[in-house]
């Protein structure tokens, strides 16, 4: 699914958050986490995200980070894919699809807060990506 970022940018700033509802046309629209899903077609179920303390992921973090930045390259967890399987196939898998495709930006590169999804991989099915 594309949607252009001026678009994303337009319906974000109708945000209300008092009445916890997007404006579109002086109207509030509430959208729910099934909304979300049939959307996007991600599973919305399961255990919202919480961001990792860091000392928590440090070591998963020295890991998948580029060798010479501080950052978790998309182009280096593509590398990390090659040749290995779980759970080293994985973590690098869902990290560059949740960077590439799940929350794109400009930036070439994966928020370390996404680091605590992968930490465990017998835990990242029952996520909630909504």
């Amino acid at each position: 699914m594309r949607m252009r970022r001026l678009l994303c940018h337009v319906i974000a700033y109708s945000y209300d958050a008092e009445r916890d509802a997007f404006i579109i046309n002086g109207r509030p629209c509430r959208i729910t986490l099934k909304d979300v899903e049939h959307i996007t077609g991600m599973p919305c179920m399961g255990k919202n995200h919480v961001s990792s303390n860091q000392n928590d992921t440090l070591e998963l973090w020295k890991e998948l980070k580029n060798p010479n930045d501080t950052k978790v390259i998309l182009k280096g967890l593509l590398a990390k894919m090659k040749g290995h399987s779980t759970p080293n196939f994985v973590r690098p898998f869902v990290l560059y699809t949740i960077g590439k495709y799940v929350c794109p930006t400009t930036q070439q590169y994966v928020d370390n807060r996404y680091l605590g999804i992968v930490r465990n991989v017998e835990t990242i099915n029952s996520t909630n990506f909504g």
